[in-house]
């Protein structure tokens, strides 16, 4: 019994901890009135850095500002 609930509470605090780093972003930038963006995209943090700066390197190609909104 006891080794049912040690292995329960592991699995429910994997399954926590997994589910908390699990991060989500949208960006988006306009030019001439036609909005640009990346849908939600979800991941670890540095993949969704990497999007932020990917998106951020394209707002400013364009000599706009891009605007990330994390969900």
């Amino acid at each position: 019994m006891k080794k049912t609930a040690k292995l329960s509470l592991v699995v429910l605090g994997i399954a926590f901890f997994a589910a908390s780093c699990k991060k989500c972003v949208t960006c988006s930038y306009e030019v001439n009135g036609q909005e640009f963006t990346s849908g939600e995209i979800c991941g670890k943090k540095s993949e969704i850095d990497d999007v932020k700066t990917t998106w951020e390197n394209a707002g400013t190609a364009v000599g706009v500002e891009t605007t990330c909104k994390d969900s």
